[in-house]
């Protein structure tokens, strides 16, 4: 097991200790292969709070992409494809992920196989009820500016799944070409052209 404190100097920010809990929650409540596990939640006697999760040895796939470049596609496809199947689990709960990016896709190293695939990071992840997600706060833009859906980057709460969907092509295309599909000198360039 692994075990996940938050700073002690984040414990003053409400919406940082209410993320870090929600990600236990919406981690452990999705019961996937390909979904990291979470098993217990807590505060620690000195007040930190922590989560104990799943140990995952190997490498996460930002890193593999610096380390080695592009992939080919049955590669590029075999990772989507389990990935893909953990993202319609949480869909399936209503569970939006909202910051999928290389660095929240772990590869664990599994003896000579191939490796298994594992969302991690669900600490800004929105339950989505009625179509809509229930946000902490409106405008509240969360994310990586470079995976972002056009929805998502508005900061208006109008996305749903298939902001996840729009990120696991950008994330597709990256490892087939090395690069990102709309780069930008700024956020705001990013974000807007």
């Amino acid at each position: 097991a692994a075990v996940k404190f938050l700073h002690a100097e984040l414990t003053a920010n409400k919406d940082t200790v209410e993320r870090f809990y929600r990600e236990a929650h919406i981690a452990s409540s999705i019961e996937h292969p390909n979904i990291i596990n979470v098993f217990d939640v807590g505060v620690s006697e000195w007040g930190e709070p922590y989560l104990v999760m799943e140990y995952l040895s190997g490498e996460n796939l930002g890193r593999m992409l610096k380390r080695r470049g592009v992939f080919t596609e049955p590669e590029a496809l075999g990772i989507m494809e389990s990935a893909l199947k953990a993202l319609a689990a949480a869909h399936e709960q209503g569970i939006v992920h909202r910051d999928l990016k290389p660095e929240n896709i772990f590869m664990v190293k599994v003896s000579d196989s191939n490796p298994i695939v594992k969302i991690i990071d669900f600490g800004i992840s929105k339950a989505v009820q009625d179509g809509q997600p229930q946000l902490t706060k409106t405008g509240a833009l969360l994310g990586t500016p470079s995976y972002m859906s056009p929805e998502q980057a508005r900061g208006r709460g109008e996305f749903d799944h298939r902001t996840d969907v729009y990120s696991m092509g950008v994330i597709l295309y990256l490892m087939l070409t090395g690069d990102h599909p709309f780069v930008g000198q700024s956020y705001n360039d990013l974000i807007f052209n």
